[in-house]
């Protein structure tokens, strides 16, 4: 079992862990080698703080930010882990959080809505480090999906500046950006 899987497993119940989404098996590539680091993570959608605690549990020196539009997920800030409330499609309210960055890594697991998804990743991508990595789950509806195959298609073709690479992962609809050096 992988570590970052465990965690969000057993310790914090997390749903993106593999008994449920099983995206923690596919980031943790992505992620273990940043793991020792002191990196700056940015996740919207708190909701129950899982997924900021596995953060904060798996990368010992990292510093948590969290977004959501709910002012209780304020209960979930702690140790290195910071909560803002604030909507993932308000262009002020993602100004504010991105003056927070940059970031290593942005996970958004918000509200799920096609345009403030796409909204936020046009608004946060340029507060990603070079080689941090832009994470955008549940892309299902066609919009979200659409445009992420544009931009893989623009990155393929060499259209698309500040960008090295996507991936996806097809069984839970994940999208990984990496910002170019």
């Amino acid at each position: 079992m992988m570590i970052l899987d465990f965690l969000g497993k057993h310790r914090n119940h997390t749903d993106k862990s593999s008994l449920d989404h099983n995206y923690l098996v596919w980031y943790e590539r992505f992620l273990e080698p940043m793991r020792d680091e002191p990196i700056t993570i940015l996740e919207i959608g708190v909701s129950g703080g899982e997924s900021l605690r596995t953060w904060r549990d798996y990368f010992q020196r990292a510093r948590i930010v969290g977004m959501d539009i709910d002012p209780a997920c304020q209960q979930h800030a702690g140790d290195r882990i910071e909560v803002v409330v604030g909507d993932s499609g308000n262009l002020s309210d993602l100004a504010r959080v991105a003056s927070l960055g940059p970031f290593d890594i942005v996970v958004d697991d918000g509200g799920h809505a096609a345009n403030d998804q796409i909204i936020a990743w046009n608004a946060l991508l340029p507060s990603v480090k070079p080689s941090g990595l832009y994470i955008l789950e549940d892309i299902m509806v066609a919009p979200v999906s659409d445009f992420c195959a544009n931009v893989a298609r623009e990155v393929l073709f060499g259209e698309r500046a500040g960008i090295q690479s996507v991936a996806f992962h097809r069984n839970s609809f994940i999208t990984v950006v990496t910002a170019a050096d």
